[in-house]
């Protein structure tokens, strides 16, 4: 997997999530609260492991901060399928928890592209 691409998928999913909103999109809540289910998290628990092996610190922040944002994600899309836009709109603003997780998410991810020298890629 390219680590560009988790990138992009996880500024992603502040698009799904106002596709969701719109009725366009259709996403499971307990899918999007797993962190392994998504490329990025079958690299953390696979071949990430193996890459960042020598320096699992790394590894496991972003292990953390990536099961974090699916936890939010989840309970993002809980919130639209219940009704509760106005919570999910607050959480997709730009300093609302989705969007300070992604940035989390994808920050670490740079940093183990530069670790590992593979090209940033992305926003």
């Amino acid at each position: 997997m390219e680590l560009k691409d988790a990138i992009d998928a996880h500024v992603n999913w502040k698009i799904r999530l106002r596709l969701l909103m719109a009725g366009q999109e259709k996403i499971d809540a307990t899918v999007a609260s797993k962190d392994n289910e998504c490329a990025l998290g079958k690299w953390i628990y696979g071949e990430g492991s193996r890459a960042l092996a020598h320096d699992p610190e790394v590894l496991d922040g972003l292990r953390k901060a990536h099961a974090t944002f699916h936890q939010i994600a989840g309970n993002a899309v809980r919130a639209i399928q219940s009704g509760d836009v106005a919570r999910a709109e607050a959480m997709l603003e730009a300093d609302g928890e989705i969007s300070e997780q992604s940035f989390d998410v994808v920050s670490r991810i740079r940093k183990i592209q530069g670790m590992l020298g593979q090209t940033a890629g992305a926003r």
